[in-house]
């Protein structure tokens, strides 16, 4: 049988034939992959905008509208008169605010609203180091802390403050620096108050007869200004022990609580009350022979703990919603001014009175044991406790209010408020 002869021309179709196939499979594998990136890069792209509007929508509700009207409770109506006498009287705090830099100010005094958004937070890990370390800076995160002193309108200050979308203040006690636990202040204010625009604060009442505490503002946060509260310490004493009274400690007779703080006392004792005494620890006056008489006397010494930072000092009578207009005016305005706020802080309406909540029954037996210091069995305490009062007052008076760091509010009423630790306040007139 002769050979078959092959059809050159068919192989050749053949050829030209698998080579198109691989060409056409190639084709769709490089146009597939091109597809798959380009799908990729969309993803990513649309992520990113998403973000950026998150982050849009998150700084626009962390920084306040400008020009935009607040509204503000209500209070008592102010004269015009009366409002334009407050205005142009000269602010004795002033010249001295003026020293702190602070925010720029129209020829109102009034300070010019930011429009710089707010930036986030370093990383945490940059700050501290392990469960107890800080050995970052956390100066930052508090701009003010009201240290002091216990019963004298420290809770009511934290919430109205709070209450100003220019302050925020962690809404329990921050005790942590007297402790040595700052690394948990740190972690629990980066908790609590998000990044923003608003000076941020913290209380703890305690930390001003702390020593440990306050060396730990000077180390960890030495730009931090601070809130004094006082109160005549014949009535912060009955208060305190009625505030325990009503939490259910039990409580020795009154008599037993002057002088230092004992084992059963449950930190109410007389020692507590010589304000005074922890207020020059802050190294604020020069603590020269002339003021030695109002410490030494009484056989206690000083632990100076200087800080840096600026003290406003009030009363708690100063907090009443009750106090004349102008005088709840020039308060907002002077605490507003001390802060560095934008706008003058609202109306102070209400009254904090920390506690726990207790039934009915507890209330009864707790007023069968409440302290009524006012009653002639405890006159000597009551007398005891004004011989210290009067050496607070005197040297607050003629020393630490000198101080170009200390401010306050209403001078003249601060004064009269002060004069009058020095009579028992069971007898006492009321003072407006």
């Amino acid at each position: 049988m002769p050979p078959i002869k092959r059809n050159n021309n068919t192989d050749k179709r053949k050829k030209k034939t698998s080579a198109s196939v691989v060409k056409a499979v190639l084709l769709v594998g490089v146009v597939g992959l091109w597809t798959l990136v380009a799908w990729s890069h969309h993803q990513v792209a649309k992520q990113q905008q998403t973000l950026h509007e998150n982050n849009n929508l998150a700084e626009k509700a962390s920084t306040p509208a400008v020009n935009t009207p607040r509204a503000t409770t209500p209070t008592t109506p102010i004269s015009l008169v009366e409002q334009t006498k407050l205005e142009q009287h000269p602010n004795p705090n002033a010249k001295l605010l003026s020293k702190t830099g602070g925010q720029q100010r129209n020829n109102n005094n009034d300070a010019v609203v930011a429009t710089t958004t707010a930036k986030p937070y370093p990383d945490i890990d940059s700050i501290v180091t392990g469960k107890y370390n800080v050995t970052g800076d956390m100066s930052f995160l508090v701009d003010f802390a009201i240290i002091g002193f216990p019963k004298c309108g420290t809770s009511t200050m934290m919430e109205y403050l709070d209450q100003s979308p220019h302050t925020k203040v962690a809404q329990k006690e921050k005790c942590e620096l007297g402790t040595g636990r700052q690394a948990k202040l740190v972690r629990d204010l980066y908790a609590e108050l998000p990044p923003g625009n608003f000076k941020r604060g913290i209380k703890c009442p305690r930390d001003l007869e702390n020593e440990y505490a306050i060396n730990k503002y000077t180390e960890l946060l030495p730009n931090t200004n601070f809130l004094v509260g006082l109160r005549h310490p014949v009535k912060w004493f009955e208060s305190f022990y009625n505030f325990r009274v009503y939490n259910n400690n039990p409580m020795p007779p009154a008599m037993e609580l002057v002088g230092n703080c004992g084992k059963y006392s449950r930190h109410v004792c007389t020692h507590r009350a010589r304000f005074h005494q922890y207020l020059a620890n802050l190294g604020k006056t020069p603590l020269a022979e002339d003021e030695m008489k109002w410490f030494k006397q009484r056989g206690r010494e000083l632990r100076l703990s200087p800080v840096k930072g600026k003290i406003f000092l009030y009363h708690v009578e100063q907090l009443r919603s009750d106090e004349p207009p102008l005088r709840q005016l020039a308060m907002r305005k002077d605490l507003s001014q001390f802060l560095d706020l934008p706008e003058v802080l609202p109306p102070m309406t209400i009254w904090r009175k920390p506690g726990k909540n207790i039934s009915a029954v507890q209330l009864e037996v707790a007023n069968s044991k409440r302290l009524d210091i006012c009653h002639p069995n405890h006159t000597d305490i009551r007398n005891f406790l004004i011989e210290q009062s009067k050496d607070a007052a005197e040297w607050i008076l003629q020393h630490f209010l000198k101080s170009e760091d200390v401010f306050l509010s209403s001078p003249d009423h601060f004064e009269a408020l002060l004069k009058a630790w020095e009579v028992d306040p069971c007898n006492a007139t009321a003072i407006n």
